[in-house]
Formats: C-alpha cells, sequence, structure tokens
C-alpha cells in the first residue's frame, strides 16, 4: 500500500475525464434532481468487505465539480476490514441534495474500481513476496477504454508497478510489429531511430533465439511470452548465462498469470542471481472486486451548543446527524420548549449536574415533522407531526432538543392533530414527561394511569404549583386519570387552572393556605402530593414543609413525589418522599401509557390541553439564548417557546 502522495502523479486532464464521465451520466435533463431539490445535505459513505481504499482524488473531483465537499475518514491505500452488520465509514459528502446524487453513481463507480484494482494488487504482491519473490511485479495494458488512469492509479495504490502507461511511454515490440518490420533486429533499430535515449524498448519472444537477437539489437526488455512452468526456469537460467557481464537487460514473463498461479514466478523464474532484473506481469482486471456500498442521505444538522461549563452564551455551529436505532425517529424540529433546567445547566454546570459532558447540546422539548423512523418503529412514518422529549441529558452529549434534527425515542413520542400548532405542543414534553414519572411510576405515587374518558377513584391529590409548566399537565394528568385535584397558584391564574380541571385553587401565598388546604381535605382520601418549586431555594423550603403538612394532616397515602430540592433527613416519621427524574418513564410502562395510549386520543379528541401557553422567544437556534433571558425572568402560566 502506498503513500497519499501518489495523488500528485495525477495529470491536469483527469479532471476533464471525470467532466466527460458526469456529462455522459446527465446529457440533458434531470427529472429526478428536480424531485429532490436543492436543500442541503450530508451523504456518508461506507465500505460493507474488505479491501485496499484507493482513488480518493476521482471521487473528491465528481463532487468537486457537482458543488460539494467531501470529508475523509480514512487515507488513501487504507485496509478496510469491516465485520457483518458494522460497515466502516469512510467518507462524508456534503451538498444540494440534487448534487450529491448527481454525482453519487459516478463516483462511486470510480472509488469501487479503483479500490477493486488495488486490492488485487495488493493481494497480488503478497502472494509473491510471501513467496520470497523480490523482483518487479507490473500490470498490463489491457485497462478499460477511458479508465486508464483510475486503473493505472490503483494497481501503485495496491503496490504493484503499473508498467507502461501508454504507446508513447514505453516501445513494445510484439510479434505483429517484427513481422511487419522483417526481423528483430531491424524492429528495434527503428525503434531506436525514432524513440532516442528517453524512451526504453521492450521485445516480446517466444524463444532463447529470439530473446538473444533482441539483446544484442539493444533491447532494454525482454519479455518471455507464454514460457511456461520449468521451460521459462531454464530459458531464464540460460540467457542470463550467456549475457551476464556483456549487456544488461530486464528479463519479464507474462501470460496468464493469476492468484493461483503467481507464485510460479518465484519457483520458476528465480532471479537471486541478479536482484531486481526480473519482472512479472498480471491482469488486475481479472478480479472484479467492489467494496464500497451506495451512500446513504443524511441531512445537514446544527446546533446551539453548549461549548464548555458555565460558558456565557450558545454557540450555534454544525452537529451530527444521528441515524436512528431500530427503536427511536428522528424529527425535524419546527418549535422547542425551553425550562428551567436549560439555562439552569448553563449557568450551575456540575454544581447542579456532574455528569454532563462539553460540548453538549441542551433542552428537551420538541415538536416538528418525523424525517427518519428506526427499523422496529411502527406508529411513525415519515412526514407524521409529532411532539416528544428529547434526552441528551442522560442519553448523550448530542442528543440534546436545540438543534434543527433530533433524535428520540418511539416510546416518548405522539403524534399530535392538524389542530395543534407545533408552537402549543412545544410546551408539553418535558413537563408530561416530569408529571407523569411522579404521579405514575410505582416508585413515586403510583397512582393509575390517565385513560380517555377518565375512570373515577374517589381520591383527591394536592398538586403545589398549578401554574407552572409541570404543575399544568400534573393538573390534567391526575384528573385524566380519575383524581380530583386541588392545587396552589397566584389569584390572577385561578381561573385558568379550574379550566385544566383543578377542583381548588389556593394562593400560595395566603399565610394561612396550608391550614385552607387541609381543611378542604376533611371528607376525603388523599393520593398523597406533588410538590413543584420554583428557582429560589427560599420559597422551596416553606413548599415542601406545606406538601408534607399536608399529607400529614390529611386522611390517605403519606407520599409528597418532590419536583423541588429536599433533605431526606428532614421527613417527618411515617412520610415518603422522592425527588422526581423526568426521564425514568422512557424505561418502563410509563412512558407508553402517557405518550403511546393517553396523549394521541386526548389531543385529538381536544380534552387536552397543550399547557402553559406559549410565550414567543424568538426564531432560529440563535435566538435561544434570548429565550433564556426571558425565561430567567419568570413566567407563570406560559412557557417561552422558540420556532424554527
Amino acid at each position: 500500500m502506498s503513500s497519499p502522495d501518489l495523488a500528485d502523479l495525477l495529470p491536469s486532464s483527469y479532471k476533464s475525464l471525470i467532466t466527460s464521465w458526469l456529462a455522459e451520466d446527465c446529457p440533458s435533463l434531470d427529472p429526478a434532481g428536480y424531485v429532490v431539490g436543492s436543500s442541503p445535505r450530508t451523504a456518508t459513505l461506507f465500505a460493507k468487505s474488505n479491501g485496499i481504499l484507493a482513488g480518493l482524488p476521482f471521487f473528491t473531483e465528481v463532487f468537486t465539480q457537482c458543488g460539494c465537499t467531501v470529508d475523509w475518514h480514512l487515507s488513501e491505500g487504507a485496509a478496510v476490514a469491516p465485520t457483518p452488520g458494522n460497515p466502516i465509514r469512510v467518507a462524508t459528502v456534503s451538498g444540494p441534495t440534487r448534487q450529491l446524487l448527481l454525482g453519487e453513481r459516478v463516483a462511486l463507480n470510480a472509488l469501487a474500481r479503483c479500490s477493486g484494482v488495488a486490492t488485487a494488487s495488493n493481494e497480488m504482491v503478497e502472494l509473491v513476496r510471501g513467496a520470497g519473490y523480490t523482483g518487479i511485479l507490473a500490470g498490463t495494458r489491457k485497462t478499460t477504454p477511458g479508465f486508464r488512469v483510475v486503473e493505472k492509479y490503483g494497481m501503485l495504490v495496491g503496490g504493484a508497478d503499473a508498467h507502461r502507461h501508454d504507446l508513447s511511454s514505453m516501445i513494445m515490440l510484439k510479434d505483429n510489429h517484427i513481422w511487419a518490420r522483417g526481423s528483430i533486429t531491424e524492429a528495434v533499430k527503428a525503434a531506436r531511430k525514432v524513440g532516442g535515449f528517453a524512451l526504453k524498448i521492450e521485445v516480446e519472444v517466444d524463444s532463447e533465439e529470439g530473446a538473444d537477437e533482441a539483446i544484442e539489437a539493444g533491447a532494454d526488455v525482454v519479455m518471455l511470452d507464454n514460457f511456461g512452468g520449468e521451460g521459462l526456469k531454464i530459458a531464464a537460467k540460460a540467457i542470463r548465462g550467456r549475457w551476464e557481464g556483456k549487456k544488461g537487460v530486464l528479463l519479464e514473463c507474462s501470460g496468464g498469470l493469476t492468484r493461483e498461479n503467481v507464485r510460479e514466478c518465484r519457483y520458476h523464474f528465480d532471479e537471486r542471481d541478479s536482484p531486481g532484473r526480473t519482472a512479472c506481469r498480471f491482469l488486475s482486471q481479472n478480479r472484479s472486486l467492489d467494496i464500497l456500498s451506495a451512500t446513504t442521505m443524511s441531512p445537514t444538522n446544527t446546533a446551539a451548543w453548549l461549548t464548555a461549563e458555565k460558558s456565557a452564551s450558545l454557540t450555534v455551529g454544525p452537529a451530527p446527524y444521528t441515524p436512528p436505532s431500530p427503536t427511536q425517529l428522528v424529527v425535524r424540529n419546527h418549535a422547542l420548549g425551553i425550562n428551567l433546567v436549560d439555562w439552569a445547566i448553563q449557568q450551575m454546570g456540575s454544581d447542579l449536574f456532574s455528569w454532563v459532558q462539553y460540548p453538549t447540546i441542551l433542552g428537551s422539548d420538541i415538536a416538528g415533522e418525523v424525517v427518519e423512523v428506526g427499523s422496529s418503529v411502527t406508529r411513525f412514518k415519515p412526514g407524521d407531526r409529532v411532539v416528544s422529549a428529547a434526552s441528551g441529558l442522560t442519553d448523550g452529549t448530542t442528543q440534546g432538543a436545540f438543534q434543527t434534527y433530533s433524535i428520540v425515542t418511539e416510546t416518548m413520542t405522539s403524534p399530535i392533530p392538524a389542530s395543534v400548532a407545533y408552537s402549543q405542543a412545544a410546551v408539553i414534553p418535558l413537563a408530561v414527561s416530569t408529571a407523569a414519572s411522579g404521579l405514575f411510576q410505582k416508585d413515586y405515587l403510583a397512582l393509575q394511569h390517565p385513560t380517555v374518558p377518565p375512570k373515577p377513584t374517589g381520591e383527591t391529590l394536592l398538586i403545589w404549583g398549578g401554574a407552572t409548566s409541570v404543575g399544568c399537565n400534573a393538573i390534567q394528568l391526575a384528573v385524566a386519570a380519575g383524581y380530583e385535584v386541588i392545587t396552589t397558584s397566584s389569584p390572577k391564574n385561578f381561573d385558568y387552572l379550574r379550566g385544566l380541571g383543578a377542583s381548588a385553587v389556593f394562593d400560595y401565598a395566603s399565610p394561612t393556605v396550608t391550614a385552607d388546604i387541609i381543611a378542604a381535605f376533611v371528607g376525603k382520601k388523599s393520593a398523597g402530593a406533588l410538590a413543584i418549586g420554583a428557582a429560589d431555594p427560599v420559597v422551596n423550603v416553606g413548599v415542601t414543609k406545606a406538601c408534607l403538612d399536608v399529607v400529614i394532616g390529611s386522611e390517605g397515602r403519606k407520599f409528597v413525589a418532590m419536583a423541588v430540592h429536599f433533605d431526606p433527613a428532614q421527613l417527618p416519621e411515617g412520610v415518603g418522599a422522592k425527588f422526581i427524574w423526568g426521564s425514568g418513564l422512557k424505561d418502563n410502562e410509563v412512558g407508553p401509557a402517557v405518550f403511546e395510549h393517553f396523549l394521541p386520543k386526548a389531543l385529538e379528541e381536544g380534552v387536552y390541553k397543550c399547557a402553559p401557553e406559549p410565550l414567543e422567544g424568538g426564531h432560529g437556534l440563535e435566538s435561544i439564548q434570548e429565550a433564556f433571558a426571558l425565561s430567567m425572568k419568570g413566567v407563570s402560566a406560559q412557557k417561552v417557546v422558540v420556532t424554527l
């Protein structure tokens, strides 16, 4: 295998050759190009079978002429050995969709052919070297018309000698030349007259006598054509014996050399008496090898990156496009919800979540259009309108929401009807996930699951912080699960929360709020409480105490699902509490119960509202940082949303 510097050998004419290939493939209009359009996308090239990678300059030039860019992940001459089901990524190509497809087949043909020749050449070289032959192993001029520069280049990458490239680079006199001129001697004299000292002369002979005549006439190379087996060994040894020390000449054998018989170069053409003065020729095209798969098209992705811990601003830039696993979908985002946790991570870094790696893509709430689905996904197809919760915080630095294309799981995705705008739907994913985890998971309140219509339980639940994003959704989920809901907010949001299903709403700032709620629970069976805090830790202490006092003072379950940090050591005896992680439901039965069995029907029938109301925070990934600032000012019964 060779150096990538071999590209420096190529003549400038190879670019015009590639232009002719493209013109041959598309001599007129391109209807298929019209169909796909010119939106920017990225194609990934994979190697699916073993071989030597060769032909990078040809592949690159095809796409350069098509207005695309190529990023190579492997070098010229690299040996690729993928395992079954695990192809090796070779290159990525970016550009307009139509131009990618215009160059795809031409580029693949050139790369596959060149790689096939390099692979065959390398195998032949390894075979003869393994047998101890140290002479020259060369190719032939029997190449594909119009493709010679590609195939000769492949021989060099594979480690073989390319032999003469064309009729002008060496004079080869074969039987027809000799017959036409009358003799070997006359043919060599005529060739030397016009070729001068710069061109070597090779003469093809079929006898020792012919070899002697050619050497005497001044041939530089004598090709022993079709001297098989032991006859080749005897002839070569005899010729050397007669001319050693008199005239320097290279002996070459040719004729039907293959992978199966090329070892005979070592046993029947032993050059140990004059190292480097022999050559074996082989037909590299005897073996066809296509080691490269077709390209897999993927869109060009962009993200708002948090490049370092506590970085003051997000940086918008290129991001990888992640193909879906069997249970995943790729969504083209049209709206993104902004949550407190997003800007809190930016401000606090490892003081909040120590496991976050940087650079990272933040965000959980997305609404958009499905562009690709995994092999096991049955509920969705490309073009479907969906709302989903991205899981970058737990599943990887590139799987967050704040990008053009997000990867999500089927279990955390719901279709949205045409009556619901993307900006409306984007308010619910993390809020629904957090609320559902606290309400329905077995290690929290373990309430019965929501249905359409609800199945009454006769129990009552306290949700502290009803006007928050989590609170608005917790109210609706609990009511749909058959529970009466008592909640808290500022007086301005009382009517809004009653509209979401709360039976009673209390002013959280009232000095008697805890006693008032306990009184409201008289004669009712408590299902426990869901405590939703604020950004102010002092306020959160009061939230925790109030909820604990209510469950202690009421008949029923003594458990508080905490969407607020608390000190477990301060829990009263007989009362349970646990901090809510909103991502757990994707791995248990609660995720499908909400996103698959409840939300689709509830949204379609209009019995579930996208709450709280969206507050426009800007358009485009560049506006997310400003949307953070808007969210930090504090909003109630609203969530900041960025559209894309």
